[in-house]
């Protein structure tokens, strides 16, 4: 039932939500960086000082970084991330990317993947281990993967009552939560 790979059912896609990806409401998304195993070592003893950076899409400069965990191939960073997305980007990626820190010259790189974002169910809590893509370049098989846990919730735009339209902060965003809870977000 993972989405390891990007591969998740799809109903959203058909309309089951009565919404196609264009007409999605915006959301935030909470993605917990949890361990990391079998990464690969990138160092010369046999080890690698991983972090991991995610993002949405393409979008480098709003990029959440782990701390960085010293020689080890299998570390615990317990990192929890929150992005609002926009009603557009959920047609976008989740992208991990794993780094290895060097102290001199460029980070070298351990492996990435995307999650399309319009494969997550609002209010559905995913938690798996996710392998990294093989890339072309790479000169030994990449094994490693990371354990994820990632919450979508649709974001509802609040109509502002008579009252509201007069006073500051008038159409507040309110995150629903499961069974359709409203939690503000002011």
């Amino acid at each position: 039932e993972g989405i390891a790979g990007g591969a998740v059912g799809r109903a959203q896609e058909n309309g089951a939500d009565g919404k196609d990806g264009e007409g999605a409401s915006p959301a935030l998304l909470k993605i917990t960086v949890m361990r990391g195993r079998d990464l690969l070592a990138k160092d010369r003893g046999g080890t690698s000082d991983p972090y991991v950076r995610v993002h949405i899409g393409d979008e480098l400069l709003k990029a959440r970084k782990t701390g960085v965990k010293d020689k080890t191939l299998n570390p615990t960073w317990m990192e929890e991330f929150e992005f609002t997305i926009s009603s557009s980007q959920r047609q976008e990626h989740l992208v991990i990317e794993a780094f290895d820190k060097d102290t001199f010259g460029t980070d070298d790189t351990l492996g990435k993947f995307g999650i399309p974002l319009d494969t997550l169910a609002p209010d559905r809590e995913y938690r798996d281990w996710y392998g990294f893509d093989a890339s072309a370049d790479e000169e030994e098989t990449n094994r490693g993967q990371l354990e994820l846990k990632i919450t979508l919730s649709e974001l509802v735009q609040m109509q502002p009552s008579a009252a509201e339209t007069k006073a500051p902060g008038a159409g507040a965003v309110k995150a629903a939560g499961p069974g359709g809870a409203v939690a503000s977000q002011l």
